[in-house]
């Protein structure tokens, strides 16, 4: 024996005298200077398992063991009885021996001292695997849920300050200790992983819950030295934590299917208490007659019973007939290859049902309750050696010991074992002795049993505009086209044109010939354009057949969450066979290619790599597949789903460059109610008439445009309106049109919200929304925002959660959310997202960059703070009151009467240009067409400069005026904003009369400007870094002398914007822009 051996030995026969002697491990001098609470129910309890006293403690209405448990668990596998099995079994026992359970290490099933050390376990009690942990309580106790913890934080005061409350009076670090008043007495003993202790033992006490999230891990109650409170979290199930029972048999539980009560207590069925769907049914073998039962656990139908169907090399147990009609038969992996191709799949089982992969077993073991106790779940309640000890037969999947053939012709012992082939060659097995289940591998010489599991429903459907019939599958709640699209329409291709790739992968369509934008397939043939919009109504069908459409991006990622449980949504949907993966190896320039890549195709759903198509032809084939979507960021790029050989997960994309010239390929899903898939919890909100205040005499207005009726509060100075804006616009939306409309008003983007007050109101400007913070005496702290102004303000109902205000005014801010419109080819509201959540509302205020200004107010939290929005955002609108004076011109403000033409003349190369006087500045009335090296006409067009002048880089723009005259920077360009009535409408008056693109359907109407003070403003786009000229008619982008770093600022006038002008910024070397040259001083 060695020293350390020996050491442990009679260290730990000391901890057990010491236990004997002292009846508990909390020192009872402690207990004097520890006075309990009065109330406080104390005293001891006795494990009948190894003796031990602990001390006890009433909090509330629960009994808590007051120190950590400290009984000593085994690895039960390892300790069986070897006789048990028989003298052939042994080799087989020791293989099982070495193996680990798929998900967890051997060293889960025991437990530890803190370091490894006896006198730790005197001191703190043991630290257990959550495997452990969940059966360790003595009888007539349990493993608290995490409702259970909640409870006791509760009834000390609260998560915040339990940790004070619950921690013991000595032992934290830095004094970090607590008062312990309720005599719980949490210790500071850490923690273990991978055996390692992660924390020194005066920091930290962590406690086991018995709820946890199948795969992924249990939660725990923790505390610490440098905090009062107590929270729950989630930690990984190999983590090494302390227990601390609670008396009573766990008789039902918010936990977690896994989560059972004490080994050594009374437990009942977790089949009782299932939430797993099933159905019963029966099947008859038309091979050999037999009927077999059938049980349907979520979407998988599997036999009850172990397959009986004689082939050669298939056994019955022991070498007996009657084993095979209880049992079913035992056979050879070997003996169940399809001999043509080598395929375990299909063979052995029924037509039209298959041997299960192992993935197939992992959805059956997830649905019942993981690997920890699904094998007590799924065996047969009676059979087995020590009869219901470890069986329960909850969801009738009736798995019996029918035992195992090993290679020399034995058999284990009856009673002890079961094991089911898998597709992939592994073996599922359960044991007498545990409720969980094991994978095992290297077994190819065993007989074993099969349960069979029903192949996928294949459906069809026929395409009546070409007759083609493509496969369907149905997965989860979607019934999606097995097999990509091959409708020919214009604008389709295929692959390297070559027609039999459009046979084996589908056709690739461009995006337009997708979306169906010329509407062939419509009722009528009218075309989309620039200024023509074609809302649809959503599921939008495009080139797909009747009934059926393009998949929105939320309908693709409820397939990737319906697929990926236990794999990756990619290797989900990817077929079997037929991906390259490509890499360049170790010598240069060399691309080796390699069948690598290929999915599992669970689900039917078979996604080829059919590659995409562009202008030479095609590429990706065999890499990669790419499927668009409905939806997009349409004003930039629409979006598309893609797979990749070298990637096993789906990726959402949005297309770049020329995505005009980019074919891919189309899956369409069925039609159904997709509304109400969108569905959010707004729908349990109360009614407007529980959360809008009823009207006050006098307090309201009239919109005379529609005859609404609007409440109104006067706060200090300022009157607003004290409901959303509920006018409607044709750019504006509603949460489930129109009846949240009463309730929480319109959405609408800002071009649309800056003109949609009634006459005599306003779209409040940020200085409106300060001066309402300061009034209700809201304090604004930088990043945070006006504290306090969220709660005063927002209604006293209708928030989710614990998100509703005090309304102290009468403001009776809702939480309506937000929209989004993306398109400029299908103007219609994305998803609704932040119902009984958030408030957004708009400001008139531009923020310097692509941005406008607005508001935010959130369920959890009392601040109210500004962020910046996108044109297509749509939110809500309220109203503030006009002042008497307010619709006066600013004193800012030039009168057109005043401004003053003239000319000037750049005597470097005698061109004349128009100026014009705006207040005290004297400006270029045209863009600057002086020729340097490095200038640009537009679209190198000569005769385009004469029209538009030239365009620079930054370096060239600050030295290219003419002698008198400078590039202005941002404060001249604000100070000519100022002049023409302020920067909101400055667009306006400084645009062109003619000239930009100008669309009815656009809600800010007209692009071209009003020329008030003829500055002329023409809309011809920048040349840009990629040395392509943008589109004439839509914008103007003049450089500012302004820079921050190695970016230049620059000014930018939009088409579909009268209202709005923005700053931005780019790299200096690259860009070219025009210039407008401003005079110098004098």
């Amino acid at each position: 024996m060695s020293k350390r051996v020996a050491f442990l030995f009679v260290a730990s026969t000391l901890v057990l005298a010491l236990l004997a002697a002292c009846g508990s491990t909390r020192n009872s001098s402690v207990d004097a200077e520890n006075p309990l609470r009065d109330g406080v129910k104390y005293g001891t309890m006795t494990d009948n398992r190894d003796g031990q006293i602990y001390k006890i403690v009433k909090i509330g209405s629960q009994i808590w063991m007051a120190e950590n448990l400290n009984y000593e668990t085994k690895d039960r596998a390892v300790d069986m009885d070897l006789d048990l099995l028989g003298p052939r079994a042994h080799k087989f026992h020791r293989s099982l021996r070495k193996q680990k359970p798929k998900k967890a290490s051997r060293k889960s099933e025991v437990s530890y001292c803190y370091d490894d050390h006896p006198i730790n376990c005197l001191r703190y009690g043991r630290l257990y695997p959550w495997s452990s942990a969940v059966e360790v309580c003595p009888a007539g106790w349990h493993l608290p849920d995490t409702t259970e913890w909640n409870t006791l934080f509760a009834t000390v005061g609260g998560a915040e300050s339990a940790g004070m409350a619950l921690k013991f009076t000595d032992g934290w670090r830095n004094d970090g200790n607590g008062t312990d008043e309720y005599g719980f007495s949490a210790l500071p003993v850490g923690f273990l992983y991978e055996l390692d202790p992660q924390s020194n033992p005066n920091e930290y006490a962590s406690f086991w819950s018995s709820t946890d999230v199948p795969k992924k891990g249990a939660y725990g109650m923790f505390l610490n030295y440098y905090s009062n409170g107590a929270k729950l979290g989630m930690d990984s199930y190999d983590v090494a934590l302390s227990v601390r029972c609670l008396k009573g048999s766990k008789l039902s539980s918010s936990s977690s299917a896994t989560a059972t009560s004490s080994s050594s207590s009374q437990e009942t069925s977790v089949g009782a208490d299932s939430s797993v769907a099933t159905e019963t049914g029966t099947m008859v073998d038309s091979r050999d007659g037999q009927t077999y039962k059938t049980l349907k656990v979520g979407s998988w139908t599997w036999m009850a019973e172990n397959l009986k169907y004689k082939t050669s090399d298939s056994y019955c147990f022991g070498d007996k007939d009657e084993n095979c009609e209880k049992y079913g038969r035992l056979y050879k992996l070997d003996a169940m290859k399809d001999t043509s191709s080598l395929n375990l799949k299909q063979n052995v089982c029924p037509v039209g049902w298959h041997l299960p992969s192992q993935w197939e077993w992992d959805r059956l073991i997830d649905a019942v309750g993981g690997t920890l106790l699904a094998g007590k779940r799924l065996k047969k309640l009676m059979g087995w050696f020590g009869d219901s000890a470890k069986a329960d037969d909850g969801v009738g999947f009736s798995v019996l010991p029918a035992g195992i053939r090993f290679s020399d012709g034995g058999y284990s012992r009856d009673g002890l074992y079961s094991l089911f082939w898998t597709s992939d060659e592994y073996g599922v097995f359960f044991n007498y002795y545990s409720p969980r289940i094991k994978m095992m591998v290297e077994l190819s010489k065993l007989g074993a049993s099969v349960r069979c599991i029903k192949d996928l429903a294949i459906g069809t459907l026929v395409d009546h505009r070409d007759g083609q019939t493509y496969k369907t599958v149905k997965i989860g709640s979607q019934n999606w086209m097995a097999e990509n699209l091959r409708f020919k329409s214009p604008n389709s291709f295929c692959y390297n044109n070559a027609d039999s790739n459009c046979t084996k992968y589908g056709r690739l369509y461009l995006w337009t010939a997708a979306l169906d934008s010329v509407r062939l397939y419509k009722d009528d043939d009218e075309d989309c354009g620039y200024c023509k919009p074609c809302p649809p109504k959503f599921p939008l069908r495009g080139v797909c057949p009747k009934g059926w459409h393009i998949p929105t991006e939320t309908e693709w990622e409820t397939l990737f969450e319906t697929v990926k449980p236990g794999t990756t949504s990619g290797l989900a949907l990817k077929s079997e066979t037929g991906w390259t993966r490509c890499d360049y190896d170790h010598r240069p320039f060399e691309r080796v290619c390699r069948s690598a890549g290929n999915g599992y195709d669970y689900f039917g759903f078979s996604a080829l790599p059919a590659g995409h198509w562009n202008k030479d032809g095609g590429k990706g084939i065999g890499e990669s597949a790419m499927f668009w979507s409905s939806t997009g960021y349409y004003k930039s790029s629409p979006n598309y789903m893609s797979l990749r050989a070298d990637k096993e997960y789906p990726d959402f994309e949005h297309c770049g460059g020329d995505y005009k010239n980019d074919g891919m390929s189309v899956r369409c899903v069925e039609d159904d109610a997709e509304e109400e898939n969108l569905k959010s919890d707004a729908d349990s909100l109360p009614s407007v008439s529980s959360v809008v205040a009823p009207f006050s005499s006098g307090n309201f207005l009239i919109d005379r445009r529609d005859g609404q009726t609007y409440r109104t509060v006067t706060i200090g100075e300022q009157t607003w309106m004290a409901e959303n804006l509920k006018y409607k616009t044709e750019f504006s939306t509603c949460h489930k049109d129109p009846d949240s409309c009463a309730k929480y008003g319109r959405l609408y983007e800002w071009g649309e919200a800056y003109n949609a007050c009634p006459a005599d109101w306003h779209l409040p400007t940020e200085e409106d929304w300060n001066t309402l913070f300061a009034t209700i005496g809201a304090k604004y702290r930088k990043y945070d925002g006006f504290l306090g102004a969220g709660e005063k303000l927002k209604s006293k109902s209708g928030w989710l959660g614990n998100g509703n205000g005090t309304d102290e005014y009468g403001f009776s801010a809702l939480p309506a959310g937000t929209s989004n419109y993306y398109s400029e080819v299908i103007q219609s509201p994305d998803v609704h997202q932040g119902v009984g959540e958030k408030a957004y509302f708009w400001s008139v205020s531009v923020n310097p960059s692509f941005s406008n200004a607005y508001l935010i107010m959130e369920s959890g939290t009392k601040r109210a703070y500004f962020a910046v929005g996108r044109d297509y955002d749509a939110i809500s609108v309220r109203c503030v009151k006009n002042k008497p004076l307010q619709n006066k011109t600013s004193s800012a403000t030039v009168p057109v009467s005043s401004v003053v033409k003239d000319s000037l003349v750049d005597n470097r190369d005698g061109q004349v240009y128009k100026t014009v006087k705006i207040g005290s500045q004297t400006w270029m009335a045209q863009n600057l067409n002086y020729e340097t090296n490095d200038s640009r006409c537009y679209k190198n067009d000569y005769h385009n400069c004469s029209k538009y002048g030239h365009f620079y880089t930054w370096i060239d723009a600050e030295k290219a005026c003419p002698a008198g005259w400078h590039l202005p920077d941002t404060t001249e360009w604000n100070t000519l904003f100022a002049s023409v009535g302020g920067r909101p409408t400055a667009s306006k008056y400084l645009k062109s009369k003619s000239g930009w693109k100008t669309c009815k359907n656009w809600c800010w109407a007209n692009g071209n400007g009003s020329d008030d003070y003829d500055f002329s403003a023409l809309p011809v786009a920048s040349w840009g870094e990629r040395s392509e000229f943008g589109s004439e008619g839509e914008g103007a982008v003049f450089w500012t002398a302004s820079k921050e770093d190695r970016n230049a600022y620059y000014i930018y006038l939009v088409a579909k914007y009268s209202y709005t002008i923005y700053f931005n910024k780019n790299y200096d070397n690259y860009s070219r822009r025009s210039v407008r040259c401003v005079k110098d001083s004098d």
